[in-house]
């Protein structure tokens, strides 16, 4: 035994209760052959246990095959529930590693269970917390496993890095190419002896006409219509077999197609609070020019991307490229309507198109499988809901008590953003000012003139740029700035559109408040002309949880033409005064004559078609559609 100590558990006359930690390495390990090495630790232990104690055991078996680097796992978390339980009478493993690689953690697990009374042995190690002595042991400890971490960590990158430059470390590979066995790379029979790539025979004409396509049209969307519509193959790491805009300018941007393999483009970077990977970009990875990988030179490349506005994706630092808008957004989070409302035809998303919502299957890109070509005017589309809502909420205090109490505490995080930025502008104007001062201290210190001259023109004229961003900042976060929730209530209109335009997290609100939004397509009774029109059902409540009665709603989301909007006006006006001229009518009404004969003309229409309303829903595709139609192409 490592201890004099006796295991004695804390009931009298109970069971010893026992956690066994063990833990797997991620590796290429079969299924049987890790829960095999996870019971052998297992084992290790138990055979200690039974050595140094007679009594009745309860044991609670806890592993699993991950790094030892992650804090939070699942046997973790569960030990930790067993801890906090107070049933444990000792934890046991066959060495520290088996608990936790990462010493911060490990210092951290141990200590936990020393002050929750609970004994913790890791047998290799010698390691018993029943022991004076156990902090010494436990830095021994600590110390011999993490060495192994810097030592595997070096070994696997000198050896992946090796294995590149002998044609081996072929991951993932795009449309055009093939993965060897490491049997037939050796063979040399189909390409390059080692080498595990090669060019895929049945792409020996696609890449080609890619390019010939690319060049000829200079349009991205045109070629991916043109590969889907020839059925070419995708590639083996594609879900679905259509072609998309990133998946052909991800291929034509890859730097093989002229014969140079990369390695290590994205550096996996461990944050050691949590065990898990933040991804970094490779200014310098492994690089390896293969001719016969090429389906073209390196010019030709060039030259087929500048017709499409593309650059070679060499994998240099990223901050050299223009920034997405929706970089660190996650693809589920969208401005207010979008992701919100269904097609009425489909049921597919309406996703947002520039300033327009439109059918995500309507798109040519994704075949037109749903002839529901309306689109929806967002902005509109907010204001009219907006509207509604304030109306409701003059009836319904409680909801409207709800949805300003969600625009407050987004208002607040929106602010101490804009506060933020504000913060770092002023920073980077710091910054540059420290710089110009330095350079017209070397200008008055009789530095080189003309050297000093061309440094510091860029930075005066970044120090122009960073003070009106500066100015704009400061004046867009004074002119949003509220500062209390009655603030917010009573200007309910102005912030509501606000944070329907900017906030991700308030769309989210709007989600629950309407937890239906389909957009129905209604034809106008004489143009043919389709509109859309909202279907909705309003939670008073913001959820679908309780007995709430939630509200269904129809709202036009078109601008109504005047010869409608005034229509019941002009109907009436007509049936008190029949012998008035058009002219005088629009007089009294404050509209212009065409549209009191145009409002006359939908009522004689509708009664002739027996209809209530100048539109109709459609559940079918209209023949008749003007917009929808093929279009002629433009006399060149």
């Amino acid at each position: 035994m490592l201890n004099h100590v006796p295991l004695v558990p804390k009931i009298p006359d109970g069971p010893l209760c026992v956690i066994v930690m063990g833990r797997l390495s991620k590796a290429k390990n079969t299924e049987e052959e890790t829960q095999q090495t996870i019971e052998s630790s297992y084992a290790f232990a138990e055979k200690f246990l039974a050595d140094v104690y007679n009594g009745p055991i309860e044991i609670h078996h806890l592993g699993e095959q991950i790094s030892g680097m992650v804090a939070e796992r699942e046997t973790i978390l569960e030990a930790y529930k067993l801890i906090e339980s107070g049933e444990i009478d000792v934890v046991i493993s066959e060495d520290l590693s088996r608990i936790y690689r990462n010493p911060r953690h490990q210092f951290s697990f141990v200590q936990d269970c020393v002050d929750a009374k609970i004994r913790l042995i890791c047998v290799a190690d010698g390691l018993d917390t029943a022991d004076e002595n156990w902090e010494n042991m436990l830095g021994a400890a600590a110390y011999r496993h993490g060495q192994h971490v810097p030592d595997t960590r070096r070994r696997v990158r000198r050896t992946a890095t090796h294995s590149f430059h002998l044609g081996g470390m072929v991951l993932k590979h795009k449309a055009g190419y093939r993965k060897l066995t490491k049997e037939e790379a050796l063979t040399g029979e189909i390409g390059p002896k080692g080498l595990r790539v090669v060019k895929d025979p049945i792409y020996s004409q696609h890449i080609p006409d890619i390019r010939r396509e690319l060049m000829k049209t200079g349009s991205i969307a045109k070629v991916v219509r043109w590969l889907n519509k020839n059925g070419v193959p995708t590639g083996p790491y594609v879900k679905g077999d259509k072609w998309n805009r990133n998946l052909l300018k991800g291929l034509v941007r890859d730097p093989i197609l002229h014969g140079t393999r990369f390695f290590r483009k994205t550096i996996y970077v461990q944050i050691f609070k949590t065990g898990y990977y933040d991804r970094e970009v490779n200014k310098n990875p492994e690089r390896e020019f293969v001719p016969e990988l090429a389906y073209m030179t390196l010019e030709e490349q060039e030259s087929m991307l500048e017709a499409v506005s593309l650059t070679i994706d060499w994998g240099k630092d990223q901050e050299t490229k223009q920034q997405s808008p929706r970089k660190d957004v996650r693809v589920c989070q969208s401005y207010f309507p979008g992701q919100s409302a269904t097609c009425g035809i489909c049921g597919g998303r309406m996703m947002i198109f520039g300033h327009y919502l439109v059918c995500k299957n309507s798109l040519e890109i994704n075949d037109r499988t749903c002839w529901n070509r309306v689109q929806v005017d967002i902005q509109r589309t907010r204001d009219t809901l907006l509207s509604w809502m304030l109306n409701e909420f003059d009836k319904d205090s409680d909801s409207r008590r709800l949805m300003i109490d969600a625009a407050w505490e987004e208002s607040k995080l929106h602010q101490q953003k804009k506060n933020s930025e504000t913060s770092y502008i002023e920073k980077e104007l710091k910054d540059l000012l420290k710089q110009q001062g330095n350079l017209s201290q070397a200008i008055a210190n009789g530095g080189e003139l003309e050297g000093l001259l061309t440094a510091l023109q860029p930075v005066e004229a970044q120090i122009v740029i960073k003070r009106k961003e500066l100015k704009d900042a400061v004046a867009s976060s004074v002119s949003q700035q509220l500062l209390s929730r009655e603030l917010v209530d009573a200007h309910a209109n102005e912030v509501l559109k606000e944070l329907m335009a900017t906030s991700y997290d308030f769309a989210d609100v709007m989600r629950a408040f309407f937890p239906k939004f389909v957009i129905q397509p209604i034809q106008a009774l004489d143009t043919g002309q389709v509109y859309p029109r909202g279907k909705l059902v309003f939670s008073p409540s913001g959820s679908d949880e309780g007995d709430c009665q939630q509200i269904e709603i129809e709202l036009d989301l078109f601008r109504l033409p005047d010869p409608l909007k005034y229509r019941p006006e002009i109907i009436e006006f007509k049936a008190q005064n029949p012998k008035l001229t058009l002219k005088k009518i629009g007089k009294a009404l404050g509209i212009e004559r065409m549209s009191v004969k145009r409002g006359l003309d939908w009522q004689r229409l509708m009664d002739e078609l027996g209809e209530t309303e100048p539109y109709r829903e459609i559940h079918e595709e209209p023949s008749n559609v003007p917009r929808w139609g093929k279009r002629k192409p433009k006399a060149k």
